[in-house]
């Protein structure tokens, strides 16, 4: 029974290293908190509110355009054949004078075929800005969870790292007692030195990778980030529902947003194609204009005019710079309709890869759930072992820390199955605030739920 009150204070010394924090920032939490201060995000929004100003540009042209004008100017006359002044016999061959001239003047375009095609073209690219948005606040939404999971796990894998550092650190003591008195031989004193400098290393490393996790997180939310909430256990594992990979692709190939926009982007560049050929189509317009004007010279004047009038404008030739325009319009549109197949390759690709994603990761948490199992009962095992003499310290600590590299990879499995699923979301244009809200109640605060369970399997 005394090893087995060893055995227990290694495990005591192991759970206080877990001790967990005493508060814990959920995934709702930082979530808001990165879409306040995350600069991309920002950027996407002032994007978005700046592509909202086609449709008013696009319209523009076709309301009536009304001007006020004005100029004075100094003039200078000459005159090759100047009359003679009859009284004096004197003519005036130059004269200065001011002329001025100032009103309004009004145009409304009557017909004129490219200003109309600009306007629903103006409102396929504020489409397009509007599901690019709606893409970007999805990417947003799995980057944050990624990169919080990201932060839990390497959370979580140091707490196993510093347990299982504890509990060689303390076996290796005993075993150096051991080996002092003659009780075992000096190779299993050098065994358990070796398990502590591995534990050693693999907490530095888990140092690291906590570290750099958090930096990644307050890259989006502006804060370090000290602690975060964990998965609730019983965390409900099913595969996705309906579990057909044709109804997924189907589902992204329609509600998908990136491919959204493309889609717009296409049709654009179709109407741009169409605004082009019809530079080549005459134009009417209506000008009308109330003005002063005060001419000098040798016949001065000062009139009033209103004029109202109807112009044509026919192009004939402009250096070939319609047909330039109109073939470069067509080359971007077939530039933007690759880039659209090539774009619909792409989410199907990602897509079955998350589909996957999600039945495979299933499959290895249950796995993994299975080998929990056998390393507690192997715990177990040569713990009872260890107390009736049949087994060393440095065999019970292996298994020990069998256990808690099957936890930590557990662990770590579920956080991959939990972003499989947002990935699929994601390809379906299905991730957002809500989708993000419904996670965060899968995470809690306080000590993780797996040390009840390593406790319950090396309890003496």
């Amino acid at each position: 029974m005394r090893d087995g009150w060893i055995i227990w204070a290694l495990l005591l010394c192991a759970l206080l290293g877990l001790a967990a924090p005493a508060r814990c920032e959920g995934l709702w939490e930082v979530y808001q908190l990165a879409k306040a201060n995350d600069p991309q995000l920002r950027a996407a929004e002032e994007t978005l509110l700046a592509a909202r100003q086609a449709r008013p540009k696009a319209l523009a042209p076709l309301l009536p355009s009304l001007v006020a004008s004005g100029s004075s100017g100094l003039n200078h006359f000459e005159d090759k054949n100047p009359p003679v002044d009859l009284k004096t016999g004197v003519s005036k061959p130059n004269q200065d004078y001011d002329s001025q001239k100032y009103g309004l003047f009004l145009t409304q375009p009557l017909v004129n075929l490219q200003y109309w095609l600009g306007l629903p073209q103006a409102g396929q690219r504020q489409e397009e800005a509007e599901s690019t948005f709606q893409a970007n606040l999805g990417e947003f939404s799995l980057r944050l969870l990624e990169r919080y999971l990201r932060v839990v796990s390497n959370q979580e894998r140091l707490r196993w790292a510093q347990a299982e550092k504890a509990a060689i650190g303390q076996g290796l003591l005993r075993a150096r007692r051991a080996s002092e008195l003659g009780l075992v031989s000096p190779t299993a004193e050098q065994r358990a030195q070796a398990g502590f400098d591995l534990a050693a290393a693999d907490e530095i490393a888990a140092e690291d990778r906590l570290a750099n996790s958090r930096e990644e997180l307050r890259e989006l939310t502006g804060v370090w980030p000290e602690h975060l909430a964990h998965l609730r256990p019983g965390l409900p594992l099913t595969p996705p529902q309906p579990n057909d990979l044709a109804h997924w692709q189907r589902l992204a190939l329609t509600a998908n947003q990136n491919l959204l926009a493309k889609k717009h982007s296409l049709e654009a560049a179709r109407l741009e194609v169409s605004r082009q050929k019809a530079a080549h189509v005459p134009t009417v317009n209506l000008t009308a204009g109330h003005f002063y004007e005060n001419t000098g010279g040798r016949v001065p004047g000062e009139d009033l005019v209103t004029s109202v009038a109807v112009e044509l404008r026919i192009p004939i030739f402009e250096g070939g710079a319609t047909l330039a325009q109109t073939r470069e319009a067509n080359h971007l549109h077939d530039k933007a309709r690759q880039e659209y197949e090539s774009l619909r390759r792409q989410i199907i690709k990602k897509t079955s890869d998350a589909f996957r994603g999600v039945n495979e990761s299933l499959r290895r948490v249950k796995a993994l759930e299975q080998a929990l199992k056998s390393n507690q009962a192997a715990v177990q095992a040569t713990q009872r072992e260890v107390e009736v003499g049949t087994s060393t310290m440095v065999e019970f600590l292996e298994s020990l820390r069998d256990l808690y590299r099957t936890r930590r990879d557990l662990t770590e499995a579920l956080h991959e199955h939990l972003l499989h699923r947002a990935r699929l979301l994601y390809q379906t244009g299905a991730l957002g605030e809500e989708q993000v809200r419904s996670l965060s109640l899968l995470f809690q605060d306080g000590p993780p739920p797996e040390l009840a369970a390593t406790q319950t399997a090396t309890q003496p």
